[in-house]
């Protein structure tokens, strides 16, 4: 879970 563009919060881009 997470990827680069991941907007869970658990990847690089905390997009959230």
């Amino acid at each position: 879970m997470g990827d680069v563009t991941s907007q869970d919060g658990f990847g690089p881009n905390l997009n959230n």
